[in-house]
């Protein structure tokens, strides 16, 4: 049989035209991530990365810039690290536990300080100078997506697609606006103690939280940014509702394995462990200390909003008075210098690579508060966990955690220095923990792509489309009155009301005629006799 001699160069022409088919040019995007918060900027550092990697020129609004020597040509970077000295920051998430500190509180407190760091980042001389510089064009606005309405509307200035990404489950505010399906017993929100299975009063507040946050703080939260918006873009674009309702593509991370799981439109994709990669050797100083550890370590970290220095000083006692009971050796991620009585199984350090030391074999648990990307670190590296919440989301984290078997969840106020060593050598020792996570390790990652190629690949398709229109939730342009029936059930209970007054009116005839029938008759008889 004669070889065909123009195989490879049909073969070359087919690679190109696919290449050519499912790529697009360099987009020009801009990326917007105002949060203080390291823990989510990790999340959206590895999709800004990856796009830069694939020759996109990106220009990114972040408090946690990438350190010049690694950044590339085509990565512009506005710091805003200032951030971190304003109000936000300051709030003691500690203390919001301990004390007791009301939810309703902690909403209003963040709110008023994020139109505070919104005010400010947008006022950065960099963002002014792209605000008002005719010349400046976008393909795509990259926002993260918690309702910074201020920071959506430089996706209509530029009249260009907006894409949202979130760094953990968001709030009903985020599901409403892209139209997903919201009930608020069978998904109450990420705030919400509890995530499934709730008794009659925990359904009874989480109605009550829904109802609030419509009628209270979404209006002060649009109210607070408006002024933002008009200060900045003047009548040029719609009002906060209107902005956030319009976005192109939500990526959202959070797992369906990990107990996200609800009806979502097409244009919300659920990725997860988007920050999550491969491990990295580690310095010489952290293989020693864990290959030398006798009978492994225990990690403990309350992460980057959860200061050490402002537990109260019981608390710090009490988990010391734990670890030195435990034959395991401890490495605690410690923000305090002042830490006093150490005992000599406890290392303490101010920053470590977390994720590279998590895929150490050595690491026996993780003690964490249960941020999401904490969570996600210790699920890919196969690690169980004990989980002591905070504040937010954390609470429904630890319940996700505790109910996957893959660790258990406790209640700071209650932990008393014995019965946290009982629970670190359950956790340890029993074989069911380490057996869960492990399974629920490699359920995550049972997937056709990684989170990072499902992002760039919808990103890219945002692009390429100008949008996502087509893909857009109808419910979104359905009035109110509408949406709910409520036109359909007013003409339901009129024709209800229709035929119950016209069957009383037919009875009370009935009634009537057959009282005179009978008044007949019986006149009719009296007369016979």
């Amino acid at each position: 049989m004669k070889l065909n001699t123009n195989y490879p160069l049909i073969l070359v022409i087919y690679i190109v035209i696919s290449i050519s088919t499912n790529s697009i040019k360099a987009a020009r995007i801009l990326a917007l991530f105002p949060t203080p918060s390291y823990s989510h900027q990790l999340v959206f550092r590895a999709v800004t990365q990856a796009l830069v990697e694939k020759g996109h020129e990106l220009v990114v609004l972040t408090p946690n810039p990438i350190a010049n020597n690694e950044s590339a040509k085509n990565l512009k970077q506005i710091d805003v690290s200032f951030a971190y000295q304003g109000y936000f920051h300051k709030i003691n998430y500690a203390a919001s536990k301990e004390d007791n500190i009301p939810i309703t509180s902690l909403l209003n407190m963040f709110t008023v300080a994020l139109e505070e760091i919104m005010t400010t980042e947008i006022a950065h001389p960099e963002m002014q100078k792209i605000l008002k510089d005719p010349s400046q064009k976008f393909d795509a606005v990259i926002s993260e997506f918690i309702g910074y309405t201020p920071m959506y509307a430089f996706a209509k200035h530029f009249k260009c697609p907006l894409i949202g990404i979130t760094s953990t489950e968001p709030t009903y505010h985020e599901h409403r606006a892209i139209g997903n399906y919201i009930h608020s017993v069978v998904h109450p929100m990420n705030v919400f103690p509890n995530y499934k299975d709730l008794g009659f009063i925990e359904r009874f507040f989480s109605v009550t939280l829904d109802i609030v946050m419509r009628l209270y703080f979404e209006p002060l939260v649009y109210s607070l940014f408006d002024g933002v918006i008009d200060k900045n873009f003047g009548d040029t674009v719609p009002r906060s509702r209107e902005l956030a309702r319009d976005v192109d593509l939500l990526l959202l991370n959070g797992h369906p394995a990990l107990g996200f799981i609800r009806p979502v439109v097409p244009n919300t994709i659920q990725l997860g462990f988007l920050h999550v990669h491969r491990p990295q050797p580690l310095s010489n100083e952290w293989q020693t200390y864990l290959d030398k550890s006798k009978h492994g370590v225990i990690y403990f970290s309350f992460g980057t909003n959860v200061k050490t220095s402002n537990l109260k000083g019981g608390t710090v006692g009490m988990f010391l008075e734990a670890f030195k009971q435990l034959k395991y050796d401890v490495l605690w991620k410690c923000e305090s210098g002042d830490v006093k009585g150490i005992p000599d199984n406890v290392k303490t350090t101010l920053w470590v690579p977390q994720q590279d030391l998590l895929a150490h074999p050595k690491i026996k648990l993780f003690i964490t508060q249960g941020g999401h990307q904490s969570i996600e670190e210790a699920i890919d590296r196969q690690v169980p966990m004990i989980i002591i919440p905070m504040i937010v989301d954390q609470f429904a984290n630890s319940k996700r955690v505790a109910n996957k078997g893959a660790g258990i969840a406790l209640n700071l106020n209650e932990i008393t220095a014995e019965s946290f060593k009982n629970d670190i050598l359950e956790v340890i020792e029993q074989p069911k923990y380490k057996e869960n996570v492990v399974a629920l390790s490699k359920l995550v990652k049972d997937q056709p792509m990684s989170s990072i190629e499902k992002a760039t690949w919808w990103i890219e398709y945002t692009i390429r489309h100008k949008g996502t229109k087509h893909l857009r939730y109808p419910g979104l342009d359905v009035p109110l009155y509408q949406y709910y029936y409520l036109d359909v059930i007013v003409v339901y209970i009129l024709i209800i009301a229709i035929i119950l007054v016209t069957i009383r009116f037919m009875i009370r005839w009935f009634i009537r005629n057959l009282r005179n029938i009978l008044g007949k008759f019986k006149r009719e008889k009296r007369k016979r006799d």
